[in-house]
């Protein structure tokens, strides 16, 4: 019998109780539609959540959370996106117990997952009032529904055809991220959906009138940070893409390049510079000499040509404007001279533990801003230990890529895709310098997933044992997991 539903010839009393069921629905149903009660709405929504994770496989629920995440909704319990993995998370240790599902912590980044919780946890001794224990709470729910992500990436992203569909399902919320900065973009200030997709925005004083856009971030920033990241990425799908799927990724790259300037935020721009002036050194052997010059000279001028267009269009400030008027005071950035100061001096009143899992801004006449540094404010809220532990993982995603990357244009899908991933890291590693991930739940998400899809198709650490020596001629890829091969 079909699940979800009475097969035709199933006995009456199991179709009547169908018929019964669906009418106590839609009678309570209409009743919440008409008079709204959130608590009843949560529990109903949180049965159906329960129900969908045990009905279909932890993958299908995985791709389900990829594509909506950046649409979360706060309910009584916390995030949505926190919610839906725990639940994912619960359902999976119930299917292990069983026996019918494996379960492995074995992973590139095994060993700096609990220097960063152990970050987290000793920073919770700085904790002093209800509403840094509530906030600081509620960052702990979401490391750990951040490692849950990572482990199910880890775990059910094992083979190529999974890691294409993984990749698609990203580039699905890609575009539907896109689709609020077009939004906010054609229609500005206007709300889509209040309170949960799309909040009215206004136009930023001191930037003469013109709109700048966040995103489901509602952060500017950060969009043009996730921009200058998937850049890389998107662009060796479209690379690699067959006529069938080309379609698809220039949508997502026209979609990219155009948040990107909608954002007008001179640090992504030189972010994604930076990664792409890499990748073409990193291409040149791959493709000669003159390939890549005549690849970067036709890159730039659409890159440039772009810039220039869209603010005639849109109405939107020029990101080359805004780069001309950058000062540099003191070797800092003008616009982060009252910013890291004071967040270096918080960092060295607690250097050790931090102030907190939760940001706080000052209280009484101590105000304190954003850091706008990702490594600050790692350090000002968990101390050095957390901030080490996220270093380390970093550089490793940074150098692993690059110790197994292979061809970016042709030959084997996942070591191609490593030199993307590898690109990606870099523009992420620099960027941090001046925008803070942690800031945001939906981009801090992204950011553990980037670790899973790193890891993914890489080898764990080996446990220490007694050296063997390999056999003559042994390739070096040969110690890549069985996702690498062709």
């Amino acid at each position: 019998m079909p699940h979800g539903r009475a097969a035709v010839g199933s006995p009456w009393w199991i179709r009547t109780a169908s018929i019964a069921a669906l009418l106590v629905a839609a009678y309570f149903t209409g009743v919440l539609l008409m008079h709204p009660q959130r608590r009843v709405i949560e529990a109903v929504a949180g049965a159906l959540l329960i129900y969908l994770a045990f009905h279909f496989s932890i993958y299908q629920s995985l791709a389900f959370l990829l594509v909506v995440y950046p649409y979360p909704t706060h309910t009584t319990g916390g995030s949505t996106n926190t919610l839906i993995l725990l639940v994912i998370a619960v359902v999976w240790a119930a299917r292990v117990t069983a026996g019918e599902l494996k379960v492995s912590f074995r992973s590139l980044l095994t060993p700096y997952l609990p220097v960063i919780a152990l970050g987290y946890l000793l920073s919770t001794y700085s904790i002093h009032t209800p509403e840094e224990f509530t906030g600081g709470m509620a960052v702990l729910t979401d490391v750990l529904s951040c490692i849950c992500l990572y482990f199910m990436v880890v775990n059910f992203v094992t083979d190529e055809r999974a890691l294409r569909r993984t990749l698609v399902f990203l580039g699905i919320s890609s575009i539907l991220i896109h689709a609020v900065a077009v939004y906010e973009v054609v229609f500005p200030g206007r709300a889509f959906l209040p309170g949960w997709l799309l909040s009215p925005i206004e136009k930023i004083a001191g930037h003469r009138g013109y709109v700048r856009t966040g995103g489901p971030f509602r952060d500017f920033e950060l969009l043009s940070e996730y921009c200058a990241v998937i850049m890389p990425i998107v662009l060796f799908l479209w690379v690699r893409s067959q006529p069938g799927r080309r379609l698809f990724w220039t949508v997502v790259l026209a979609l990219t390049l155009f948040s990107l300037y909608a954002t007008v935020t001179r640090g992504g721009f030189i972010s994604v510079s930076i990664g792409l002036a890499y990748l073409a050194w990193l291409l040149h052997k791959e493709l000669g000499l003159a390939k890549t010059v005549a690849t970067v000279v036709v890159g730039a001028g659409l890159l440039l040509g772009a810039g220039a267009a869209l603010p005639a269009f849109l109405g939107t400030m020029s990101m080359f404007s805004r780069l001309e008027e950058t000062k540099i005071v003191h070797g800092v950035p003008d616009s982060r001279v009252a910013a890291w100061g004071p967040a270096l001096q918080r960092a060295l009143e607690k250097p050790i533990l931090g102030h907190g899992p939760l940001y706080t801004f000052g209280s009484g006449l101590t105000k304190y801003p954003w850091p706008h540094n990702g490594y600050l404010f790692l350090w000002v809220t968990i101390g050095i230990t957390g901030l080490l532990g996220y270093v380390l993982a970093f550089l490793t995603c940074f150098f692993a890529t690059g110790r197994y990357r292979g061809a970016y244009t042709s030959g084997p899908f996942a070591p191609g895709l490593l030199t993307a991933l590898h690109v990606s890291w870099l523009v992420l590693i620099v960027d941090q310098l001046k925008i803070d991930f942690e800031r945001n739940q939906i981009y801090f998400l992204f950011v553990w997933l980037l670790m899973g899809l790193t890891a993914a198709p890489l080898p764990a650490p080996a446990p220490p044992r007694r050296a063997i020596p390999a056999p003559a001629g042994a390739a070096a890829t040969g110690r890549i997991r069985k996702i690498m091969d062709p």
